[in-house]
Formats: structure tokens, C-alpha cells, sequence
């Protein structure tokens, strides 16, 4: 078995913490939501996702500028596993990252 990471030992934590409170042992879905949302998580939309990679791939650049002519065929490598695995959604999120890096990089000029 796998360790536990810091993120999920919070997760557990916070879950006993509940249940000892509450003194009950078992939540309901409603009150899992619950505590999850109290330790921060919101829900992103798929764009929300797409522009938080942009925004790294123009941070990166910002700081290592040899990236700046190879960064959409890092991308594209990036994603390559999930494209052997049949996943047809890589394509996609490769291509909107990138729409969203050069529209992004427009606006800075």
C-alpha cells in the first residue's frame, strides 16, 4: 500500500475531527461535501483547469525563455501518455491550453 499524502492525511484528519465532534460514526454524502468544502475545494470547470495550465506554461517561460520556442511540443509530450492510453480527451485539452496560452500571450504584448 501506497503512503498517504499530506493532502490526504488533512482529508482523514478532518473527517475523525468531524466524527468525534458530531460523535457519530458514519456521514452522510451531504456531510462529507461538507468538509471537504471547508478545507478549501471548490469545483473548477473544465476552463478554469485549462487556464491554470496556461498561466504555469507563461510562468515557466517568463522564467526560462529557451521554452518559449518548444513549449506547445512540451505540452503535446506532456499529454502523450494519456493519448496511448486511448484517451481522446488529451487532444483536446492540449489544444484548448494552447489557444488559451497564445490568447494569453497576446494580451501581454
Amino acid at each position: 500500500m501506497k503512503p498517504m499524502t499530506q493532502e490526504q492525511m488533512d482529508f482523514c484528519t478532518a473527517i475523525e475531527d468531524y466524527k468525534k465532534e458530531k460523535d457519530k460514526l458514519f456521514l452522510s454524502w451531504c456531510e462529507v461535501l461538507q468538509i471537504v468544502k471547508d478545507l478549501g475545494y471548490t469545483r473548477q470547470t473544465s476552463y478554469d483547469i485549462y487556464e491554470t495550465r496556461a498561466r504555469e506554461i507563461i510562468e515557466q517561460m517568463e522564467t526560462d525563455p529557451d521554452l518559449m520556442d518548444n513549449w506547445h511540443q512540451d505540452l503535446e509530450d506532456e499529454a502523450q501518455g494519456d493519448y496511448s492510453r486511448g484517451d481522446t480527451d488529451a487532444y483536446f485539452y492540449c489544444e484548448k491550453v494552447k489557444s488559451i496560452v497564445w490568447k494569453l500571450l497576446e494580451g501581454k504584448e
